[in-house]
């Protein structure tokens, strides 16, 4: 009885670790992504400023 709910046992905290691997790696790409996505509109935000001022020139 013993040796057949080890396996069992073994098994469910494999679960939980991949779980907690999956959410952790997930986790981790959201965060990057929405660092890399301040970054863009930061500097989205910097080229409008220059090409606005590159417009004042022209005119």
């Amino acid at each position: 009885m013993n040796k057949f709910l080890q396996p069992v046992i073994r098994l469910d905290q494999i679960i939980d670790l991949t779980i907690l691997f999956v959410f952790y790696s997930s986790a981790g790409i959201v965060i990057k992504h929405s660092i890399k996505h301040r970054q863009l509109q930061f500097d989205y935000k910097k080229s409008q400023k220059k090409s606005k001022k590159n417009i004042h020139k022209k005119n």
